[in-house]
Parts: structure tokens; C-alpha cells; sequence
């Protein structure tokens, strides 16, 4: 009886201490307030600097290096840090390094709602070390701060492809205005990088949704184009199948990528070289709302939102009219539009928490009106210079007044409330 009693008491301390470190670990309120969010600006940076380091012409050579500024590294850290979930990052560098702030909320629970992480990163023989480390209000000493990152570096070097771009860096270094990155490909990069892109699991995944979306289209009676319900509809029957037992936000992830891939006139055997010996859809347009520009839209903007999340997602479609305003077929808010709701659309197919629901709703019965809002009174075909004079470009009052009424068109949209 006396060991039970000591037994009791040593597990009744012990929970105290638990549970008292979750209450200084977790806070009420965020040390920082801040959400990932690309200007188009921003995105057309990330698109030169992928071009001048694009892993598909990659072959084996000498040592090259990438260099980011602290905006850059800022905006790519804070992005990385808000697919863990609702929250951000601040990323700055000084003489002493790389100081980071994180926050980031977390599900319902008794003791907090976010997370908040404070440290800092110094470089030390070309790679990076963290101390002055604190989560909540519990600094950490710097050894457990070392340990606990190798720890995350072991965890992703599970990662096949984690392992892949660990293997090509040389060297980090870091000064009080950017972050450079040395690195070599190798000989087998391109073909490691593919490999790893996609688990089998996810091949898989692709399979399916490839040879249904073939089956599909060579089904059709429509002569020149297909209603992307008429193939929608039954993929996300194929994809509540397969998820019977969980993982609907991977097969609607899936699903999206064959879709858009498809939308976009890509071949899946660009990513997943195996893919050339899958039967293939033939190339026949989709369409949304009668034309082939919204269905273009919609699709690939939620499969952006799906694989990269919804802010990503708007900025591309934000870029990407800019540009058509530059030298295309001019600015277009009902492009903008079916951004908007396609983004929506891949943020509920990606949510583990609302994969499934989704899937049943556009399965029992979802019409074009339920996805697309409204738009007959949007203006569209708009050179750069009428752009400008009508809305003040990107940003400017009269541009913000408009975003906000389609994203509240959006929102009431039936599938989205």
C-alpha cells in the first residue's frame, strides 16, 4: 500500500509539472499578428529567381548560389510557417544573425491558443545554429535548443524529398542583408527530384484520378469542350470512394492536380515520367460559365490553394492578370473572380476537416451558380493604362473595394457558407 501511495503521488506531481509547462508553453494571445500574403511584385521575384535556379535543367556542375534577401527570406519563412496552420512568421537579419518570431494557433483547447517562438540562428561552418530559443514563456537552454533541432533535421531527413535538397547544399551563410545558399547538383538530381515529389501513395492517387478523367472525356458526347461539372462530379464520386475509410484531403488533392494539369494543357508525365504508359485524356477544353478562361481559372487556383495554400493561390492569379494587362488579353476581374472562388474551393478540398464534407456536397447535386458568383457586371479586357486610371492599380482604394465585394460574393456563394 505505501508504494501505491508513493507510486500516486510521483504521477500526481508529475501531471502538475505537465501540466504546468503546457500553461507557460501556450498563450491566449499571439506574439505576433500577421498571415502569408504575396504582392504580385513578390511573385514575379519568386519566378526569376526559380528560372535562374529551375531544378528541371538542372545538371551536375560547380557549386552555385542562391541568394535571398531579408524580404525574401521573410516572406518564404513566414509562408512555410503558416501551412503548419493559422498563424506567421517574422524573419530579420543583424550582425548577430537570423532573429525569427513565430505564432501559431492552435485547435480548440483548455490551456491556449497559440503557440509563440522566439530565437535566433547564427551561422557556424556553413550551416545554421539555433540559441536564445524561447516557446511561450519557457526559454530553452541552448544545448536542448540544438538537440530539439536536430531532432526536426532528423525528422525531415525521413523525408525522401527533404533528402534530395539537404544533399545538394554545400554551405549557408548568412550576413545583416541576405542568406546565401551554396549548392551543386548532382548528375541525378532531376530524377531524384521527381521521384521524391510524389510518395507512391500519391502515384497512386494520380493513377486513378487519370485513368477516370480519360475514361471520362473519351465518354463524352459534347463535340469541342466538356462542363467541368461533367467531370467534376464524378471524380469527386471516385474520390468519397477512396476515402471511404479517411483521407479525403488527399485524394481531393490528388484529384485537383490531374484536373488542372488537364485544364492547363500539361501532361502528368512531365512530374511522374510512369505516367507515360497511363492512358491519357484527350486534349478537350474544359469550361465554366460556357467560357474556357473561368474554367482555367477556377481549376488551377484551387489546386494552387490546395498544394500551396489559398495566398499563394491569389497572388498568382493577381500576377497573372497584371501581366495580361501588360502584353495579353488585358485585366479581367471575371478571371478574378473565378480565382477567388477556385482558391475557396481548393481551401475546403485540402482541409482535412472539410475534405469530405465538400466532396458529398458537389456530389448530391452542385450546379455552376453554387461555385461562380455573380460577375455580369465585373469589367474585364482592360489594358494596363485604363487599369491604372479606373482603380489605381494593385492596392489602391478603389481596387481594394472591388476585391472585397467578390470575395463577399464568394463567401455567400451555397458552397462555401
Amino acid at each position: 500500500m505505501r508504494f501505491l501511495s508513493v507510486l500516486l503521488t510521483m504521477l500526481f506531481v508529475a501531471s502538475m509539472l505537465a501540466l504546468g509547462v503546457v500553461i507557460l508553453v501556450l498563450a491566449e494571445e499571439p506574439v505576433l499578428e500577421r498571415v502569408a500574403e504575396f504582392s504580385p511584385q513578390q511573385v514575379e521575384r519568386a519566378r526569376q529567381v526559380f528560372q535562374r535556379h529551375d531544378p528541371r535543367r538542372a545538371v551536375g556542375g560547380p557549386v552555385r548560389t542562391l541568394q535571398l534577401s531579408e524580404d525574401e527570406l521573410d516572406l518564404a519563412l513566414n509562408y512555410l510557417v503558416s501551412r503548419f496552420g493559422p498563424g506567421g512568421s517574422r524573419a530579420m537579419l543583424d550582425d548577430d544573425g537570423l532573429a525569427v518570431v513565430a505564432s501559431i494557433a492552435l485547435p480548440p483547447n483548455p490551456f491556449g491558443k497559440f503557440v509563440n517562438v522566439e530565437g535566433r540562428l547564427r551561422e557556424r561552418d556553413g550551416a545554421l545554429l539555433p540559441e536564445s530559443v524561447s516557446i511561450g514563456r519557457i526559454p530553452l537552454p541552448d544545448w536542448l535548443a540544438a538537440w530539439l533541432f536536430d531532432q526536426a533535421q532528423a525528422y525531415l531527413g525521413r523525408r525522401e524529398d527533404f533528402r534530395v535538397i539537404a544533399d545538394t547544399v554545400r554551405a549557408v551563410t548568412l550576413s545583416p542583408t541576405d542568406l546565401k545558399v551554396e549548392y551543386a547538383w548532382t548528375e541525378d538530381f532531376p530524377e531524384r527530384l521527381r521521384s521524391a515529389a510524389f510518395s507512391q501513395d500519391d502515384r497512386a492517387r494520380l493513377k486513378a484520378y487519370q485513368l477516370r478523367m480519360a475514361e471520362l472525356v473519351r465518354g463524352t458526347t459534347s463535340p469541342r469542350t466538356i462542363p467541368v461539372l461533367d467531370v467534376l462530379v464524378p471524380l469527386m464520386r471516385l474520390a468519397a470512394e477512396r476515402s471511404a475509410n479517411g483521407g479525403a484531403d488527399l485524394e481531393n488533392r490528388a484529384l485537383l492536380t490531374v484536373l488542372a494539369l488537364h485544364a492547363g494543357g500539361r501532361d502528368l508525365a512531365t512530374f511522374v515520367p510512369e505516367a507515360k504508359q497511363w492512358a491519357r485524356p484527350a486534349r478537350k477544353p474544359l469550361t465554366l460559365a460556357g467560357r474556357v478562361d473561368l474554367a482555367q481559372h477556377f481549376i488551377i487556383s484551387a489546386a494552387l490553394a490546395g498544394l500551396g495554400g489559398g495566398a499563394f493561390a491569389d497572388a498568382i492569379g493577381v500576377h497573372k492578370e497584371v501581366g495580361d494587362a501588360r502584353k495579353g488579353s488585358g485585366f479581367s476581374f471575371k478571371d478574378f473572380a473565378a480565382n477567388r472562388a477556385g482558391a475557396a474551393f481548393g481551401r475546403l478540398a485540402a482541409d482535412p476537416g472539410t475534405a469530405a464534407s465538400l466532396q458529398q456536397r458537389v456530389i448530391t447535386g452542385l450546379v455552376e451558380t453554387d461555385m461562380l458568383p455573380a460577375m455580369g457586371d465585373l469589367p474585364e479586357f482592360m489594358r494596363l493604362a485604363e487599369f491604372n486610371r479606373r482603380y489605381g492599380g494593385v492596392g489602391a482604394p478603389a481596387y481594394v473595394r472591388i476585391v472585397q465585394d467578390i470575395d463577399q460574393r464568394v463567401a455567400a456563394l451555397p458552397l462555401f457558407r
